[in-house]
């Protein structure tokens, strides 16, 4: 903000930011951003554990971007079923995901950067892998594929941790030896539904009915796509009465500093629309109530055309960074920090 050029993990920690969120990817093809495979994940997560951050890992079940339209099994995977490769069976899958996540996990454990809190896909309105785990809210089909490769998901997690803590503890004598839930991370679904209570009440029903299981009910929240706060406000209080034991975080959010076609918004396309924004969104969560977090989505995504290594640079997407089109940390950046109480924590987004 004051022309100093730093790396942006320090702009962030200086400004208060206490976790991080990393995605990892199958197979990333480093072009539209998508460099982030295992050794990036790993370069990024001894970065941020040096800073002090704590880590939500991203699990992205695909070689490309993640979300409500976009769940694709990765190339590598599609391999086990040549007459339809968008349909591998669930068996397969399950194994693949099971060994990717061991994988990544037993190198971030092994480097001493274990993650935090787990995120088991990204925006899983409509499954995961599809079509073997493509699921819709007013049907009952694939949901029992789903929750078999996002608990296989869990289980390499679960295997992972008490490996390396049995590996840890093999010479010493411990009357708690098997009990690792200290250091099992949280395990986080995801839904892009932050103003949907419907859809998000029904969407964990089903989840849960078919036998899945999770900590953490994770939203995202964009007002061009999500509803007003007051849309918001009312899922959070749905949820914290009908699964009163699970916290919810809303784990993407961003507005706009400069001018968008994405209509409607509720503030100015401006650096003061972007403060006023995300000073009424920490309105809706001190309101809330509840220990919650949030993560600040694309929080860097400044000056694409330099990394982006794409035909196009998604420059929407860079006016709601934290950052100008120059680089410059803008105002919005010390908003989340600011003080909910002694017991939140306000996260960026990587």
């Amino acid at each position: 903000m004051n022309g100093n050029v730093k790396d942006p993990l320090v702009i962030f920690k200086e400004h208060g930011y206490q976790w991080t969120r990393i995605r990892v990817m199958v197979d990333p093809s480093g072009s539209y951003g998508l460099f982030q495979d295992l050794a990036y994940v790993k370069t990024m997560a001894l970065q941020a554990h040096t800073l002090g951050f704590k880590l939500l890992l991203d699990f992205h079940y695909s070689h490309w971007w993640a979300d409500p339209d976009n769940q694709w099994i990765p190339n590598n995977w599609k391999a086990s079923n040549h007459n339809d490769p968008n349909n591998v069976s669930v068996a397969i899958l399950e194994q693949h995901v099971y060994n990717h996540t061991s994988i990544v996990m037993q190198a971030l454990i092994g480097q001493g950067t274990p993650p935090d809190a787990v995120q088991i896909g990204n925006e899983v309105n409509q499954g995961i892998l599809w079509k073997t785990a493509l699921v819709t809210t007013d049907g009952d089909t694939n949901w029992k594929n789903l929750v078999r490769i996002t608990n296989a998901a869990v289980k390499a997690i679960e295997n992972a941790v008490v490996n390396i803590a049995d590996d840890h503890d093999k010479d010493e004598e411990k009357n708690h030896k098997d009990d690792h839930s200290s250091i099992m991370p949280k395990i986080v679904m995801h839904l892009a539904s932050g103003g949907d209570t419907q859809f998000t009440q029904t969407w964990l029903n089903k989840f849960i009915a078919a036998g899945g299981v999770f900590d953490i009910i994770g939203l995202s929240y964009y007002p061009m796509w999500h509803g007003t706060f007051d849309d918001l406000q009312g899922n959070l209080e749905n949820l914290s009465t009908i699964f009163p034991s699970k916290q919810v975080w809303v784990v993407e959010t961003a507005y706009y500093w400069g001018e968008t076609g994405e209509k409607p918004l509720p503030y100015p396309t401006t650096p003061e629309g972007q403060v006023d924004f995300l000073t009424a969104l920490r309105s809706v969560l001190e309101d809330y109530g509840r220990d919650t977090v949030v993560f600040y989505w694309g929080s860097h995504w400044t000056q694409p055309e330099k990394w982006m290594n794409a035909t196009e640079n998604w420059g929407d997407a860079a006016r709601r960074s934290l950052f100008d089109s120059d680089a410059r940390a803008l105002k919005g950046i010390a908003v989340l920090p600011g003080t909910i109480d002694e017991e939140t924590k306000c996260w960026c987004r990587l």
